[in-house]
Formats: structure tokens, C-alpha cells, sequence
């Protein structure tokens, strides 16, 4: 039985709660050590601050790994609770440690990227798994069963661009921040409460 419910707090209408595994799935080539070329970056390692891949210096592998394209979203099997998640901007490489997966019709990418490294979501997996027990690795029929809150998409949308590094900006101005990079923090890691300002000042 999942923990999650939709806040009393939000009471937004349109919203449901579905569970991960209807938003994404597996989409990726595997390689052999032996047939990596080297043509494409090598993943290092996800950035925990940023959510942007870090790639390694040099293209190479001694272990067998997956290949996959631009727009998909990339996840950290051992770091998923600790925000291990970004989106690939070109063909990327990477160990089977790391998984990737193409997004439905239903959900903005950019939405996921969010919600999945937002304090929100990690606090809740953590409930969760003292639940269900943690594997080593978060993989797909792990967390294909995890529960997400999703507005209908153009909400998704707005929710984004709010998020956005511009109009957090603007956030931080109206709610007189004296510090913008510290406001533009809060807002990126606090998915519930740039949804709750989305709904207050939306036109």
C-alpha cells in the first residue's frame, strides 16, 4: 500500500496518483566493452546539486554498458534516492549501474526531472522503502511500482517553467528575497511548494 496521497493542503483538481512504471520505460541499446568506440561521451557520474551528467575525460570501458539517445531521462540505479536523475542532451553512454528511459505522452520530461530529485519525492521514497526494504539497485521493477503525484500536462508545463532558473528569479521577487540563488534553491528542491504558487497566481 503506498504512503503517498494527494495533500489536503493541494486538493487539485485533475490530479491523479499513478505509479511510475506508467511514465516511463526502458529504452536503450546494450553495448560490449569490446564493441564501445569511444564516439560517445561515457558517463561519470550524475551530479547530486545540478541533476546535469558529469562525463568522464576519456571515453573508455572495461565493462559492458547501455547506449541511448537524446530526451531521455537517465537514472542513477545505486544513487536514485539521492537525486541520481538528469536528461540526456546527446547519444550518452553509460555503466549498467545507470539506466534509460523514454517518458510517455502523458508526462513533461522536464516535470519527472523535477519531481523525482524535488526533497518531496526523496523524503517520501525514504518512508517507503522502510516499507517495502531497498534493494541495491533501484531498478525498473523496483521502482516501476513507486507512486507520483501528476497534474494534467499543461499544468506540468507551467509547473516547469515556474522551476526554471528565469522565472525563479521572478519568484524570488515577489516574495522580496534578499538572496535569489538561495530562493532559486528552495523553489528547485520544493516541487509541492512551486505548485502551490503556480495555483495562488495563475491567471
Amino acid at each position: 500500500m503506498s504512503l503517498l496521497t494527494i495533500p489536503k493542503k493541494l486538493n487539485f483538481e485533475g490530479w491523479r496518483i499513478v505509479r511510475l512504471g506508467e511514465l516511463i520505460f526502458p529504452d536503450r541499446e546494450k553495448i560490449k566493452a569490446t564493441e564501445y568506440s569511444g564516439e560517445h561521451k561515457f558517463v561519470k557520474k550524475i551530479s547530486f546539486s545540478s541533476g546535469k551528467i558529469v562525463f568522464r575525460e576519456k571515453n573508455q570501458t572495461k565493462t559492458d554498458a547501455y547506449k541511448s539517445t537524446k530526451g531521455h531521462l537517465l537514472i542513477s540505479n545505486i544513487a536514485f534516492n539521492q537525486g541520481g536523475v538528469a536528461i540526456t542532451t546527446e547519444t550518452t553512454v553509460a555503466t549498467t549501474h545507470y539506466d534509460f528511459y523514454k517518458t510517455t505522452a502523458n508526462v513533461d520530461i522536464l516535470y519527472l526531472w523535477h519531481y523525482l530529485r524535488s526533497d518531496f519525492f526523496r523524503a517520501l521514497f525514504s518512508e517507503e522503502i522502510k516499507y517495502t526494504g531497498y534493494r541495491k539497485e533501484a531498478k525498473y521493477n523496483f521502482i516501476k511500482d513507486l507512486k507520483i503525484l501528476l497534474p494534467p500536462l499543461n499544468e506540468q508545463k507551467s509547473i516547469v517553467y515556474i522551476l526554471s532558473s528565469h522565472q525563479s528569479v521572478i519568484v524570488a521577487r515577489r516574495f522580496r528575497s534578499a538572496r535569489t540563488s538561495c530562493k532559486r534553491k528552495y523553489w528547485t528542491k520544493n516541487l509541492v511548494n512551486a505548485v502551490s504558487f503556480y495555483r495562488r497566481n495563475k491567471t
